[in-house]
């Protein structure tokens, strides 16, 4: 026992001199280029980030969009490609098939809906079948909005849509933490809830604060909810220039076999830069931390957390390399907890006037404490987004 003990802390220590390690490279990049930014010389002229991440609360509820109104346009994301991973056979997939509606009634209400027809993790992994996403209406007033129905939760900055996230595949901790409940482990929520939310993006110059509380079931895209309490989450981000900085708490209850269990969800991150198709910041960056503790129906507390780091250089316009390394940890109530971190070397080519397709290339090194040999992935994909304007709008 004490051998496992001192792996453990090994590992804990392990992770905290990396993950103190990637701030502190993140701070001293930030630092240089607002100092370059002040005085850019020639040579650094097109490669100073000049903005930070587009806030996707604003995409996600399809709001501020110009007259005339009603207006409504079919949208929509097709990803396909193929897979080979020495933890399953490899095969040809479509990742995604998302298409949607979305609208204005009037210059204050919109709606934006989506649902997925791809064979994944969302609907199911052998048989597909269509699943609803997002659904919502949004009431836009000055000092809030309000939007009510199923829609992405802004708790990690992987709620970047499908379509301009700079990676096939996600971080173990954002997968486990954010994009489901281990307590139940019933699949995925897509990092999605159902209930009622308010938000507001302010901006002022070159700062911009974002706040967002929400009320929803806790139940993912069931669509339902299994008790009387109700999940409440807040998030706040604070932009200046290209660098930002955010965190936000979730917590809630989950039901399992007639138990009410309580669950708490944390979030720290920081970064600078866009990595968006759209966007034409030369390099960027992120580093993230997140924690879940939940209980458990036999008793105690299941604690999991981890941290990702990554990096991006787009050396010309239509190519990115992105270079992510990421540490995931759980703490069980009995038994030996596990301990994973991966390396993940992306590369990206936008296609010219392609309106965000591009071609992604993925590969992932995996080190997992509970299995006796290394896992590695390949992935390669084809990502197309699409919008037809239907009636209305501009």
């Amino acid at each position: 026992m004490g051998g496992i003990a001192d792996e453990v802390r090994k590992g804990k220590g392990q992770k905290t001199k990396g993950f103190r390690l990637s701030v502190v490279l993140l701070l001293g990049i930030a630092c240089f280029l607002l100092n370059a930014s002040a005085s850019p010389a020639e040579d650094l002229k097109g490669w100073l980030p000049a903005k930070p991440m587009p806030d996707w609360l604003l995409l996600y509820s399809n709001v501020d969009k110009p007259g005339p109104h009603p207006s409504a346009a079919l949208i929509g994301l097709v990803q396909g490609g193929f897979v080979d991973s020495s933890n399953s056979p490899s095969q040809f997939k479509i990742f995604k098939f998302r298409p949607g509606i979305v609208g204005t009634i009037t210059d204050y209400l919109s709606f934006y809906t989506l649902v997925e027809f791809a064979s994944n993790a969302v609907t199911s992994p052998t048989s597909g079948g269509g699943r609803l996403l997002d659904a919502t209406v949004t009431l836009s007033l000055k000092p809030v909005r309000l939007q009510l129905g199923q829609t992405v939760m802004p708790f990690a900055t992987d709620a970047t849509p499908a379509g301009a996230v700079p990676w096939i595949d996600y971080a173990d901790a954002v997968k486990n933490i954010y994009l489901k409940t281990l307590s139940t482990d019933t699949g995925t929520t897509a990092g999605r809830d159902l209930g009622l939310m308010a938000w507001q993006v302010f901006r002022k110059g070159t700062v911009s604060y974002t706040y967002f509380v929400s009320a929803t079931n806790g139940n993912g895209l069931s669509q339902n909810d299994t008790n009387d309490s109700k999940d409440v989450m807040a998030h706040m981000k604070v932009a200046y220039g290209p660098l930002y900085a955010g965190g936000a708490y979730w917590s809630g209850k989950t039901s399992v076999s007639g138990k009410d269990l309580d669950k708490d969800k944390y979030n720290v991150h920081a970064g600078f830069g866009d990595y968006t198709p759209a966007s034409k910041d030369r390099i960027w960056g992120l580093v993230e931390y997140l924690r879940t503790n939940e209980e458990q129906s036999a008793g105690g507390e299941l604690t999991a957390d981890g941290w990702q780091a990554a990096l991006g250089v787009r050396p010309v316009k239509d190519i990115m390399a992105v270079y992510r390394y990421s540490v995931y940890e759980t703490e069980p109530v009995t038994g030996t907890g596990n301990k994973i971190t991966m390396h993940s070397l992306i590369g990206q080519y936008f296609v010219p006037n392609g309106k965000g397709s591009r071609l992604m290339v993925q590969y992932d090194f995996r080190d997992n404490r509970l299995t006796p040999s290394d896992e590695k992935a390949f992935y390669v994909q084809v990502s197309v987004p699409f919008a037809v304007p239907l009636f209305g709008g501009k």
